[in-house]
């Protein structure tokens, strides 16, 4: 996210955008946008770049984390930057009813990559908490 908040700093939305679409989809993922798909992060680039020059992501302790009793699914895609996978192990160790998958095919943007996995995904997790 610095480079991408040193870009809006400067005022260099297009720069900053880019920075941030690759850090959280990967270059490949995110120079593979659809014009129509890049047009929509474009238009819709102001939450981004006021959380970035804001105060950013309040801060949470492991310790509030592993409260959380409820069933959790977490996913990743298997070509997500291994920052979000390295996060999703974090959870998956600290929440106390959790449970990972991997889905192929896919980066950050799961359900757009892989709209068929990520539904099954979820619809099985869900069943399973009926």
């Amino acid at each position: 996210m610095a480079p991408a908040e040193k870009a809006f700093r400067r005022g260099d939305d297009r720069a900053a955008i880019e920075a941030f679409g690759c850090g959280v989809l990967g270059e490949k993922r995110f120079k593979a946008l659809s014009k129509q798909r890049y047009e929509q992060v474009w238009e819709n680039r102001a939450p981004d770049r006021a959380q970035m020059l804001g105060v950013g992501f309040p801060p949470l302790s492991d310790q509030e984390v592993a409260r959380v009793t409820q069933p959790v699914l977490l996913l990743s895609g298997a070509e997500s930057p291994a920052i979000f996978i390295r996060l999703n192990q974090h959870l998956l160790h600290l929440l106390p009813d959790a449970s990972h998958q991997t889905v192929p095919n896919a980066s950050h943007l799961l359900h757009e990559d892989a709209p068929e996995a990520f539904q099954s995904a979820v619809a099985v997790f869900l069943a399973a908490e009926d």
